[in-house]
């Protein structure tokens, strides 16, 4: 799907696609299409990968600190933080909300930033 989504979004302008002021470009047409169910999907599957893969290393550190709870508390935390967030998102591409990427995206970006920054420097 990301390879077939850029070559239309920035390889493929024909003559119909050519810039002009005040409307669309490709890649807008391309990425804007919220009525795509594969960017429900894809959002699901991020979130779901970055869930599994912030759980593993939420584990690793619980092995490596001697099973401390300080320690793994705010990593659940924003474990969880990033498992609401991720629903949202794809929620609102769900019901094709162009507010998403001004409400939720910080959000998620947010919780995700804060657990790599905590795991990785512990």
């Amino acid at each position: 799907m990301g390879i077939s989504l850029t070559f239309n979004a920035f390889i493929l302008p024909h003559r119909e696609y050519c810039v002009q002021a005040g409307k669309p470009n490709p890649a807008e047409m391309a990425y804007f299409k919220l009525s795509d169910p594969n960017f429900v999907l894809s959002s699901i599957m991020y979130t779901s990968t970055t869930v599994l893969r912030d759980g593993f290393m939420i584990y690793r550190l619980w092995i490596v600190w001697g099973q401390k709870k300080i320690i793994v508390t705010p990593p659940i935390l924003f474990l969880w933080g990033i498992a609401i967030a991720g629903a949202v998102v794809a929620y609102r591409f769900d019901r094709y909300d162009i507010a998403i990427f001004t409400n939720s995206g910080p959000w998620f970006i947010g919780f995700y930033l804060a657990t790599f920054l905590w795991v990785s420097f512990l």
